[in-house]
């Protein structure tokens, strides 16, 4: 690398349980280093081949949410007013020392958590400190296998993992409008790896080396299509009378996108995003309201728990 160029960071951002460390173990094979301090994957059923996720980012991201009142799986989106309110100056400062310390090891470097989806603003203007030249890679998965995997999961309703779903992936779109991205699906990795990892490698910039050991390795050890538990097509959502109409309409957008037929940064798909947009903040009030129904219920369920066991502690 020319000393004068600058360093890059390659983000992956999509929806928990979408297919963002399929896509984050591919940028290894691209070239790009994950740092050493990874996430494994320790349970059976879940991410088995690991999660590819930095645990250093992943502490940031837990502290942030619950500086806003949010977790992960909150239905109700982050508003910006909210983000502005939190003092964040101490937490980006450690962010920020933090990649420039990741950085410092690699000339490409790349990182994911689907909580990013959520944070994208407050991670923003920590690239903005690093002056590195940031890309993304916008992951998407079916939206009825994620609520699938999130409901076997997690014990999350079928309705909900659709909700987070279109929230993740609406925001992720919104909040990358133009700047350098890409979108890959992930059900095309499995399908086609080589043509996905090369389509990867062109819109990036970098380099594929499809004889080098890190392909080979990729391909014959991490590859294993007996993991994807849930496939669906396109035609099975419009069946799901679950299946909010916005959702359908965003998953089909971006097949488009994941395939070239139509450009991220297009006019026409701007008008669409701002649409799908316009109808989810509709939405909001209803999703705060099934927030805090979701809430009660939970400590209803605490409190029953804890009554059965004073009850079985006395018998």
């Amino acid at each position: 690398m020319n000393p004068t160029q600058r360093k890059r960071l390659f983000v992956v951002l999509g929806m928990h349980s979408g297919g963002t460390s399929v896509t984050t173990r591919c940028l290894r094979v691209l070239g790009v280093s994950l740092g050493d301090n990874l996430m494994v994957g320790d349970q059976p059923g879940v991410n088995e081949k690991g999660f590819f996720e930095d645990v250093d980012v992943n502490t940031i991201n837990i502290e942030l949410l619950g500086m806003l009142g949010h977790d992960w799986h909150t239905l109700t989106p982050i508003m910006p007013d909210e983000m502005n309110q939190v003092k964040t100056s101490s937490l980006k400062e450690s962010a920020v020392e933090l990649l420039k310390k990741k950085t410092s090891k690699s000339a490409y470097f790349g990182f994911k958590d689907p909580r990013m989806s959520r944070l994208l603003p407050f991670w923003k203007n920590v690239f903005v400190e690093l002056n590195c030249q940031v890309s993304y890679i916008i992951t998407c998965r079916n939206p009825m296998s994620v609520a699938k995997s999130l409901s076997k999961r997690d014990g999350f309703d079928i309705e909900k993992g659709y909700y987070l779903w279109l929230e993740h992936m609406l925001s992720t779109v919104a909040l990358t409008r133009n700047q350098h991205r890409i979108v890959v699906d992930y059900d095309l990795i499995m399908d086609a790896p080589q043509e996905e990892l090369q389509r990867m490698a062109d819109q990036l910039g970098v380099e594929l080396d499809l004889n080098g050991p890190c392909y080979a390795s990729f391909h014959q050890e991490y590859l294993d299509r007996s993991l994807r538990h849930t496939r669906y097509c396109v035609d099975k959502l419009n069946l799901d009378v679950k299946m909010p109409s916005i959702v359908t309409d965003l998953y089909q957008l971006l097949l488009n996108m994941e395939t070239d037929q139509v450009k991220l940064d297009h006019s026409d798909v701007s008008s669409q995003i701002a649409s799908i947009q316009s109808n989810f903040n509709i939405l909001i009030p209803a999703l705060r309201f099934m927030g805090v129904l979701e809430n009660q219920v939970t400590q209803h369920n605490h409190r029953i728990a804890e009554c059965k066991h004073t009850i079985s502690r006395r018998e």
